[in-house]
């Protein structure tokens, strides 16, 4: 199974428009974000992005847009506020069970968008070995599994990523993911 594998969506980042918006106000474990989405449908829901974060983020939507998602439950700017500790991002199935048994069928399928950071502090724990997730310079964009995949990030204090979770078009997806792992064949764990 792969675990991890950066992305070729064939679209750039518009990385300033992110950092001299970004306005982090809540803070979670190792991070602290601004969330981007409504929360009608839970986090695990169904649900969008909200109007302030599209007249805020026009051109990160627009970039989102062209993710593998019929429908978006969580979108977040993090910013990274110290280490971070090996953990599973999605662990609470039974509050989304819809959501999980989607995301489980389609692993990996847990995108993340890199704004600003080192390109070699994600660390996959794959059995008692810990694997670096080297990003590659022409593209921002990753996927990793996050219903089993455990992983860690060194210190990088600053790290700003965009953490994009929802239901996933399985054919939209599978394309993406064949073209990425085609192109980024060494990177893939």
């Amino acid at each position: 199974m792969i675990n991890y594998t950066p992305i070729d969506i064939g679209q750039s980042l518009n990385k300033s428009e992110i950092l001299d918006n970004f306005t982090p106000h809540k803070g979670w474990n190792f991070w602290s974000f601004e969330k981007l989405t409504e929360s009608k449908g839970g986090k695990y829901g169904k649900n969008n992005i909200t109007e302030k974060a599209k007249n805020k983020y026009p051109k990160l939507c627009e970039y989102i847009s062209h993710l593998p998602f019929t429908h978006i439950s969580n979108v977040k700017i993090n910013i990274q506020m110290e280490k971070v500790t090996p953990h599973i991002d999605f662990v609470t199935p039974k509050e989304g069970l819809d959501l999980y048994k989607n995301n489980l069928n389609n692993e990996p399928c847990g995108y993340r968008i890199v704004v600003k950071g080192k390109n070699d502090v994600l660390k996959l724990h794959v059995n008692e070995e810990v694997k670096t997730c080297y990003m590659p310079v022409d593209t921002d964009c990753y996927v990793i599994n996050h219903t089993s995949g455990k992983h860690s990030i060194d210190e990088d204090t600053g790290r700003v990523i965009v953490y994009v979770s929802g239901f996933i078009d399985k054919d939209k997806h599978l394309d993406i993911l064949n073209k990425s792992i085609k192109k980024y064949s060494e990177y893939v764990i």
